[in-house]
């Protein structure tokens, strides 16, 4: 059992290895953590809280996204500090709420209920630009463990079940569903859907 002090609120963390793992802060910074021994650095900052972050076991990078507008991708394997670490810096539509990795594909959700999906081989611009089907804030995304497309969710008690395949065919399959909602006294209750995970 370890315990890392942060400045700020953690909003989110992963795993890197059984004895490794990042955290991401409101305090701005991506850090590293070794279990075993109580250490950790600062792999790198972002200009505002940092939201999401995932372990790329495919392109062996570490994907951060924050309110600060923008998706980062961090080298681990580098030396302390930002320079020698970061290996690209994205520019979103909007702050960054979710992303989601499967393979070589991130699907990032921001706010304004954009959706953006790339290829992690080449990160220069978006494969994908969507909207969200779902009317409200979009408040989790995460990808199918098969790699064909991803689940969404709104602050609104739905989730909208989506499709990479653009054909016809492919965005024939996608649909959406209601959830979280009570129903008390003749008053209808919603709530966001605020995490989503996949049975692997």
């Amino acid at each position: 059992m370890g315990e890392f002090l942060h400045g700020g609120p953690v909003l989110d963390c992963c795993f890197h290895d059984d004895s490794s793992g990042f955290s991401a802060s409101a305090d701005n910074t991506v850090r590293r953590y070794v279990f075993s021994s109580g250490k950790e650095d600062i792999l790198g900052r972002h200009d505002a809280p940092v939201r999401c972050i995932e372990y790329s076991y495919a392109a062996g990078q570490v994907i951060t996204g924050s309110w600060d507008k923008t998706v980062k991708c961090w080298d681990p394997r580098g030396a302390s500090g930002k320079e020698r670490t970061l290996v690209g810096t994205y520019p979103q539509p909007e702050r960054v709420y979710s992303l989601s990795l499967v393979g070589n594909r991130l699907v990032v959700a921001t706010a304004g209920r954009h959706v953006n999906v790339y290829d992690l081989r080449n990160m220069s611009q978006p494969e994908q630009r969507r909207e969200s089907s779902l009317k409200y804030q979009t408040r989790c995304v995460r990808c199918y463990p098969n790699g064909t497309g991803f689940a969404l969710s709104s602050v609104e008690g739905r989730v909208a079940m989506e499709f990479f395949d653009l054909s016809e065919a492919g965005q024939a399959k996608k649909y959406a569903f209601k959830c979280h909602r009570k129903s008390e006294a003749g008053r209808d209750t919603v709530y966001p859907v605020n995490a989503i995970a996949f049975h692997p």
